[in-house]
């Protein structure tokens, strides 16, 4: 358990790094451009000092969401302008998200072993 790298994907196919929480099976709102940037803000996980989108009108975008956890799932998002997630943060306290088990397609990692090397944060 622990915390595992998460890859957000963007339509035009840009790709954003970041962090989830495996015990709450929460992302980290903030995204990075560059991996070697992804870091834990002052975020708990529990919601009680979230480091969040802070826009009067976000403007947003439809992501998906691939967590490096147990193998790899993801699910849809959506992504701010800020480069904040403002949903699919947590895949399992939102009734419209479905989940898919495995790894996408526009992964740059496609099998579980390439997954399992890369799924940690440092």
């Amino acid at each position: 358990m622990g915390d595992f790298l998460v890859l957000i994907h963007t339509a035009d196919e840009q790709l954003y790094y970041g962090i989830e929480d495996s015990i709450g099976d929460t992302v980290q709102p903030r995204v990075f451009v560059n991996r070697a940037d992804v870091r834990i803000d002052d975020w708990d996980f529990e919601g009680q000092s979230p480091i969040i989108c802070r826009c009067e009108t976000p403007l947003t975008r439809a992501v998906e969401i691939f967590t490096t956890y147990a193998g790899g799932s993801y699910w849809t998002g959506r992504l701010c302008q800020c480069e904040h997630l403002v949903s699919g943060i947590s895949r399992y306290d939102e009734d419209s998200i479905e989940i898919h088990d495995g790894i996408p397609a526009w992964s740059p990692w496609q099998t579980e072993e390439e997954v399992f090397a890369h799924q940690n944060i440092t």
